[in-house]
C-alpha cells in the first residue's frame, strides 16, 4: 500500500479517508492497510475554530468516524511517514473554479477588529474555501467595529477581489455588491418626473423652485479645481423622502465624455444636477469631488 500512497502523491489524487482517532497535533486516518496523519494545520480552514470557545482538539474529536477528502503530501516508506492535507484536496477541487469578480454565497464564521472571516458555501453545501472581508470592504459607510455590522453565523453574499494561491485564502468584499454612493445618478435615485407627479403640493413647488442650499459654494469650489473649466446647473428634482439633511455631492455613473461629466448635489429632499466641463479623467474627478465635499460645511 506504500506504492499506492506514493502514486497518490505523485498524481495528486484525492482519497476519501476515514478518521480513526485524534491527538494534540492532528487526526489519524486509514489509508487502505496504512495509518496516516492529518495535522490540524492541514484541515479545511472552514473546520478550524475562530474563537476561544472551541479548540482544535475539539474539532479532532468531532471528526472521529467521519470521512474527509485528502491529498497525500508526504509518503516516506523508510520513515513510515504518511501525511495528508484536506485543505489542499479541497483547493485542488474548487480553487480553480474561483475567479476574481465571482459573487459567492458564504457565512460569517469569525469577526476580528480588521474584518470578518467568511466560509464560502458551494451548491452542494460544502465550505471548501475561506476568505477575509477587510473592514474597509464591509460597507461604503465608515465601519469602526465590524461587530456592529456583521455577526457570526450570518449568511452573506461576497465578491472575490483577490486570490492567494499559496495560502489558499480569498480576499472578499461585501460593499462592492452595493452601489458606490459616488457612482449614483439622478435617475437611479428617484422616479422620472417625480416633481410633477399628481398631488404635488404648493410647498413642493416652492421647494423645487428654490436653489439648493450651498449649491453656489459647490460650484465655486469646483471651478477652483485644476482641470475644471466650466460648471453649470442641470435638472432639479425632489425626492419623496428626506435621505439626508447634509449637503452631499456625488459622481454620476457615466464616464467622462467629450470633457463633460455630471455630478449630483443633494440636501434634504432637493436634488440638483451639476454639469462639469473638465480635462480630468474619471478617477481624477472622483478625487476632486471628494476634495470639494470636504470643504463644504
Amino acid at each position: 500500500d506504500w506504492k499506492r500512497a506514493e502514486s497518490f502523491q505523485k498524481k495528486g489524487g484525492i482519497f476519501q479517508a476515514k478518521i480513526e482517532s485524534f491527538n494534540q497535533g492532528g487526526v489519524v486516518l486509514r489509508f487502505y492497510s496504512l495509518r496516516g496523519f492529518l495535522p490540524y494545520s492541514q484541515l479545511s480552514l472552514a473546520r478550524l475554530p475562530r474563537d476561544t470557545s472551541k479548540t482544535v482538539m475539539d474539532v479532532g474529536k468531532e471528526l472521529i468516524g467521519k470521512s474527509v477528502p485528502v491529498l497525500v503530501i508526504e509518503a516516506d516508506r523508510k520513515k513510515r511517514k504518511l501525511v495528508f492535507s484536506e485543505r489542499k484536496a479541497l483547493w485542488s477541487q474548487f480553487g480553480s473554479k474561483i475567479q476574481i469578480g465571482n459573487v459567492l454565497d458564504g457565512q460569517v464564521t469569525g469577526i476580528v477588529d480588521y474584518g470578518a472571516f467568511v466560509d464560502i458555501r458551494y451548491a452542494d453545501g460544502t465550505y471548501p474555501a475561506v476568505g477575509l472581508v477587510h473592514v474597509k470592504e464591509i460597507s461604503w459607510d465608515t465601519v469602526t467595529n465590524p461587530r456592529d455590522v456583521l455577526s457570526v453565523g450570518q449568511d452573506v453574499k461576497v465578491k472575490v477581489t483577490g486570490i492567494d494561491e499559496e495560502s489558499m485564502r480569498l480576499a472578499l468584499s461585501i460593499r462592492q455588491l452595493e452601489p458606490d454612493p459616488l457612482m449614483e445618478t439622478l435617475d437611479t435615485l428617484m422616479p422620472k418626473d417625480s416633481s410633477t407627479e399628481p398631488g404635488s403640493s404648493d410647498s413642493d413647488e416652492q421647494l423645487l423652485n428654490s436653489p439648493l442650499p450651498g449649491i453656489d459654494k459647490i460650484c465655486e469650489e469646483l471651478e477652483k479645481e485644476s482641470g475644471v473649466t466650466a460648471v453649470t446647473l442641470g435638472r432639479q428634482k425632489l425626492e419623496k423622502h428626506v435621505v439626508s439633511q447634509d449637503l452631499e455631492l456625488w459622481l454620476s455613473q457615466g464616464p467622462v465624455e467629450d470633457g463633460h461629466i455630471t455630478l449630483l448635489a443633494r440636501a434634504g429632499r432637493q436634488v440638483q444636477e451639476v454639469h462639469v466641463t473638465t480635462s480630468l479623467g474619471r478617477d481624477e474627478m472622483k478625487v476632486a469631488v471628494k476634495r470639494v465635499t470636504q470643504k463644504i460645511p
